[in-house]
């Protein structure tokens, strides 16, 4: 009789509460942080990304206005200058169209003696005598000077005279204020002119010096 050889194998397995061999979970684990690890990596290089973007588009924007604002400065200095030029041109009109009235006035005692006739009223009794046409002429002849050189303060004031070519002008104008009785007549015809050049008259006026008296001979009669 043959007995049959029995033999049994003691096989232990562990698991966990999930049915799951503990070493597969160490794994499983390490994998899963290595995977947060990576995600965290690429969202901050994406929020980093962003933030140069945006970086780069505000200076973009930050470089648009300044051009912007200088062209803008540009167009308003170009129109400055023309709006500059234009008055520049309009006042020299008109001081070219005033020049040769008040010279023909001064030229012609006809003239001025039918202005001041008719400022009288053309009246008959009003007799125009040589000694008020001469003044007359006179005060024409000094509106004319006058009326050039506001022309050369204005287109000095504007810019569009050079010092050294104005320079000379004003010499001329202090000159001509002092030596020809200007002063005589200002009152009379200041409100006439440009506001900063009757205050530049009125300056020359106060600082011109003041006549100097005759020396009186000793018989008593000046020369």
């Amino acid at each position: 009789m043959v007995v049959p050889c029995q033999f049994s194998v003691q096989v232990r397995v562990d698991a966990d509460c999930n049915g799951k061999a503990p070493g597969n979970s160490g794994k499983e684990h390490l994998m899963s942080d290595n995977n947060v690890t990576k995600w965290e990596k690429l969202i901050a290089i994406a929020t980093l990304a962003q933030a140069v973007v945006v970086l780069f588009s505000l200076t973009l924007i930050q470089r648009q206005l300044s051009l912007q604002t200088d062209q803008l400065k540009l167009q308003t200095n170009e129109a400055r200058r023309q709006t500059r030029l234009a008055s520049a041109a309009n006042f020299q009109a008109l001081a070219a169209l005033a020049i040769p009235l008040n010279l023909e006035e001064a030229k012609n005692s006809e003239i001025e003696r039918l202005w001041l006739a008719g400022s009288a009223g053309f009246k008959k009794d009003v007799k125009i005598t040589d000694e008020q046409v001469k003044k007359e002429q006179y005060r024409a002849l000094l509106s004319t000077w006058m009326i050039f050189y506001e022309n050369m303060f204005y287109q000095h004031s504007h810019r569009l005279l050079a010092d050294e070519v104005y320079g000379p002008w004003d010499k001329d104008l202090k000159d001509f204020v002092e030596d020809y009785l200007v002063e005589d007549y200002w009152t009379r015809v200041r409100d006439s002119y440009h506001k900063q050049f009757r205050n530049h008259v009125d300056q020359i006026l106060r600082e011109k010096p003041a006549p100097t008296p005759e020396p009186t001979p000793k018989n008593g009669r000046r020369s």
